[in-house]
């Protein structure tokens, strides 16, 4: 991984602990932070996230930004 690449990696990771509702909360929850991860071996520290979480988190939740920057919201029927 170029330095490039792993910086917007460590920016967005902080960009989610702060915005997003569900990475704050699964953040605080398991005790870890973004500035935890230093190198890219630090990957092992970050935890999954289940597709149970982004369905109870959707959609206002998982955005990491200003809910005014939002224009619209898409949606799915999914699949089963």
């Amino acid at each position: 991984m170029k330095e490039q690449q792993f910086d917007g990696i460590k920016e967005m990771l902080k960009r989610v602990e702060e915005k997003s509702g569900l990475y704050k909360e699964k953040f605080e929850k398991l005790g870890i932070n973004s500035q935890d991860v230093k190198t890219p071996d630090d990957f092992d520290k970050l935890p999954f996230t289940t597709k149970e979480e982004l369905r109870d988190a959707y959609p206002l939740k998982i955005m990491s930004c200003d809910e005014s920057e939002i224009v619209r919201i898409h949606s799915s029927s999914g699949t089963t």
